[in-house]
């Protein structure tokens, strides 16, 4: 068994971010958000087992850290781990990953910290702080 390659350069594809439906600065004002039905997603590989390519979305939101932090409240580490593996990766890969007879920890471990690590530092930007 080889080692997990470096991530991969991101894949384009027209993305599109939610915006204000309508810009009303009084103090009673309610902000109406629409979403992207047609949003294209960016994804980079972060990995390949036998050639299989498995990606996860070049950027990620805010919404997504929060939810694992939520998770981790609710449930514990390794069922947000778990959580936060399916969103980013899909649950066809992730049933597929955990059915491969040669994983190992090092190379789970090493999957996570990386999905990690893009989750997090993705959304400690997020808010232009």
């Amino acid at each position: 068994m080889g080692e997990v390659p470096k991530m991969a350069t991101p894949r384009k594809t027209a993305a599109a971010k939610p915006v204000a439906d309508e810009v009303d600065n009084s103090e009673n004002a309610v902000l109406s958000f629409t979403s992207n039905p047609d949003k294209a997603e960016d994804r980079r590989v972060l990995f390949t087992i036998d050639g299989d390519e498995y990606s996860v979305p070049a950027k990620f939101g805010p919404n997504v850290t929060l939810k694992f932090m939520n998770d981790m409240r609710k449930h514990g580490e390794m069922p947000a781990v778990l959580a936060l593996l399916e969103k980013t990766l899909g649950e066809a890969k992730v049933e597929k990953l955990l059915d491969w007879d040669d994983l190992t920890d090092e190379v789970m471990a090493q999957i996570i910290d990386q999905v990690l690590t893009l989750v997090i530092g993705d959304s400690a930007g997020a808010t232009g702080k």
